[in-house]
Order: structure tokens, then C-alpha cells, then sequence
């Protein structure tokens, strides 16, 4: 019998390995049930944040990472500006994007790119932009707004970062 830590491409069992694949896809989708994968450029800069659903962040396992980054899944990402209005007050501007045709993690970025530039080009009041990010996860789990506040807060985004309009003023 296989050890559990020995890596899928050494077993030489085809039906060994195709249940290990099976099982590994099981716990990938479930953590992607039960987590999110977050991005902010300017204060992720080791990679992407996993927060659980409680919004708190939440670390998982190499081995879960790593499954993550191999196994390909359909997602929910909501993309996001986040903004300080004139006011001072903070705010967050979303769009969803679902990705219906399986990719694996690091594929988001090239599926979701072009689109969110365009859209934070366009963004009406661009001097009141903070910094964009998205929050991906399974397909049909996505967070409501206060729940990507939250972790963008976590983040400090809105400690940490300012607008052009209060660059100009300072």
C-alpha cells in the first residue's frame, strides 16, 4: 500500500492513483466551499489570502495550497474597487465574474485581468480609487459586500492606503 505522503505522480497504480485524485479533488472543492482566496496587490505581497468564512483569515496546509494550485474548479470571483469618496468615506464597487469552464488557481488572474483593468479605467471618479483586488471561491460561494469589506479591512487597505485626492490635499 502507498503511503498517504507519497506524491500522486510516483503511485504506479492507475487505480490507486485515480482515487487519490478523487479524494484530493473532494478536499479541494471543499475547502474552496468553506474558504476564499483573496487578493489586494499592495498588501498581498506574498500571494493570495485564504480567509475562511467567517472572515477571519485562515491558513491551510502546503499540501492543501498546493492542491489548490493542481486541481481545476469553476469559481465565483467578485471583483473590486475600493474607494474613499470625497466624504471620507469608504467604499467598495463589485462586479462578478463565474469562471463555468474549469481552471485551476493560478489561471484566475489571466481569465479575470483585461476585464478588471477595463473596468477600473472607466471607473467614473478615479481619484477617489484606493487599490483593486478580487476575492475568488467556489462557484456559487461569494461574499457579500460587508463580508469583503471585512477582509479587505483585515488587509488594511483602508488604513494603509490613500487616494489621489488626499495626496493633493496633504
Amino acid at each position: 500500500m502507498q503511503k498517504m505522503g507519497a506524491k500522486i505522480s510516483q503511485i504506479k497504480n492507475k487505480r490507486t492513483r485515480a482515487r487519490f485524485i478523487k479524494i484530493q479533488q473532494a478536499q479541494t472543492r471543499k475547502i474552496l466551499a468553506n474558504n476564499y482566496s483573496v487578493y489586494e496587490p499592495s498588501t498581498c505581497e506574498k500571494g493570495v489570502m485564504m480567509f475562511g468564512n467567517d472572515c477571519k483569515p485562515n491558513s491551510i496546509t502546503s499540501r492543501a495550497a498546493e492542491s489548490i494550485g493542481r486541481i481545476e474548479s469553476k469559481w465565483s470571483i467578485m471583483l473590486y474597487i475600493m474607494v474613499r469618496e470625497k466624504n471620507g468615506k469608504n467604499k467598495l464597487e463589485v462586479t462578478p465574474v463565474e469562471i463555468h469552464t474549469p481552471c485551476k488557481h493560478s489561471d484566475i488572474r489571466s481569465q479575470i485581468a483585461d476585464a478588471h483593468w477595463e473596468w477600473i479605467q472607466s471607473y467614473q471618479w478615479q481619484d477617489c480609487i484606493l487599490t483593486a483586488g478580487w476575492i475568488a471561491g467556489a462557484l456559487g460561494n461569494e461574499p457579500t459586500t460587508e463580508e469583503a469589506y471585512k477582509m479587505f479591512d483585515h488587509l488594511g487597505v483602508w488604513n494603509d492606503l490613500i487616494a489621489e485626492w488626499e495626496d493633493k490635499a496633504a
